[in-house]
């Protein structure tokens, strides 16, 4: 059942990313990170150096990409394989004040850093000081939960070629997310806060195609997820990446 549910996922996300990219001019980003930690949504899945490439594709608002993680040690058994592949088809929405969204994602784990899943979500942004979002995520698969990540963020320009950007997230989680990405013996979780995340960007545009970003970043677990003693409580970690537009 399991492979079925991901083979209509690759193919769908497949098929409407060719169909997409038939309609009209291909907007491409390539880039590569490389971080002293793989934090997720206040989870440390890996707490040594990690590269990160992803690659994406988008076209009268429909988008197609892939995220991948690697680790450079062999805490997960993955020494310098690609342990993770997201794939990720979208479509966005630019109103005058409003930027909305809605996907599909499919994750594709390899080794021991988890189980294969997939979610939908859609996601919402207001064009005002602060820039306050707010996505939900619904997982189709193994989890059966819903994640919602609230977000603020501010930033400006430094000078021609630097800007600085301040950004804040708090994430939320039905019982069945909870429970499944946190479980603890014989207690059942409840529904509620789930992690926290401060980073401080630097984008660097040496060229108009090319921004590097070097980033410090903070994130705590909170409520049940920190009483799960899974991961890390709290962690700090920083990375460079480092993305090419065409």
């Amino acid at each position: 059942m399991k492979k079925i549910t991901v083979m209509k996922v690759v193919t769908i996300l497949l098929l409407s990313a060719t169909s997409a990219m038939a309609a009209g001019p291909v907007d491409l980003d390539a880039g590569l990170g490389l971080h002293s930690k793989y934090v997720w949504r206040g989870m440390t899945v890996t707490p040594d150096l990690v590269v990160q490439p992803e690659f994406a594709a988008n076209v009268l608002g429909i988008g197609f990409g892939f995220w991948g993680n690697i680790d450079t040690s062999d805490i997960n058994d993955t020494e310098w394989q690609l342990n993770e592949v997201d794939w990720t088809l979208s479509y966005e929405l630019s109103l005058p004040l409003v930027e909305l969204g809605a996907g599909l994602i499919y994750y594709d784990l390899r080794g021991g850093i988890g189980a294969d899943t997939s979610e939908f979500y859609v996601s919402g942004q207001v064009n005002v000081l602060l820039s306050p979002g707010l996505a939900v995520y619904f997982d189709l698969d193994e989890y059966k939960g819903t994640h919602a990540r609230a977000s603020v963020a501010h930033g400006s320009e430094l000078n021609e070629y630097l800007d600085w950007e301040l950004s804040a997230e708090l994430g939320w989680g039905s019982e069945g997310y909870v429970n499944g990405y946190f479980p603890r013996a014989d207690v059942t979780s409840s529904a509620g806060f789930t992690d926290a995340l401060v980073s401080l960007g630097l984008p660097w545009h040496p060229v108009p195609f090319i921004t590097v970003t070097p980033h410090a970043s903070w994130a705590a677990l909170l409520d049940d997820a920190k009483s799960a003693e899974v991961y890390d409580k709290d962690v700090f970690f920083y990375g460079l990446t480092a993305m090419f537009s065409f």
